[in-house]
């Protein structure tokens, strides 16, 4: 089955001091300094493509979503999308069962 999930994504090409902004970021989200560090080494090793968002955090809260949504003004490049994330309701214990393919259009 599938869910809709919200992460916190930076748009490479339009921010200039990311350093700065996932410390800022750090502190809405209440992120430790290690977390920080660890997403700023990947960001400036990584050399993303331009305009491809660079994920900062998976599977936002609801309480995290509307926080992040009003502090986006202050954060240039930073902003909230939804995807898609497989969610098993029994946990593992069925999750090995291979029941088809899941698409937008509903099961294949």
């Amino acid at each position: 089955m599938l869910q809709n999930i919200f992460r916190a994504v930076l748009l490479t090409d339009s921010l200039v001091d990311a350093q700065r902004a996932l410390k800022k970021l750090a502190q809405i989200l209440d992120l430790s300094d290690g977390n920080v560090e660890e997403l700023y080494e990947v960001f400036t090793s990584s050399q993303p493509k331009k305009l491809t968002p660079f994920i900062l955090k998976q599977q936002l809260s609801w309480k995290e979503v509307p926080i992040l949504e009003a502090h986006c003004s202050d954060l240039p490049g930073v902003s909230v999308e939804v995807g898609q994330a497989r969610h098993y309701p029994l946990g593992s214990a069925a999750a090995h069962v291979d029941i088809g393919q899941a698409n937008n259009f509903g099961v294949m």
